[in-house]
């Protein structure tokens, strides 16, 4: 029981911090607010989302 309340935890938690990390990357990719709106689909984006997520899965799983 406790480890589906521990997954359910971290599935709640993926999308809010996807979209943190999204409006971080825009931030300072140094988009103009009236394109900012579109910056989710920049690929550039996507690449450095998926990066550090990489690296926080590779971070995550070393003390195991």
């Amino acid at each position: 029981m406790l480890l589906v309340l521990i997954v359910a935890g971290s599935i709640f938690q993926a999308v809010p911090l996807n979209q943190v990390l999204e409006d971080i990357i825009c931030r300072q990719l140094d988009l103009s607010p009236r394109s900012r709106g579109n910056c989710g689909e920049s690929n550039i984006m996507q690449a450095e989302l998926a990066l550090l997520r990489g690296w926080q899965t590779t971070l995550d799983l070393i003390p195991g």
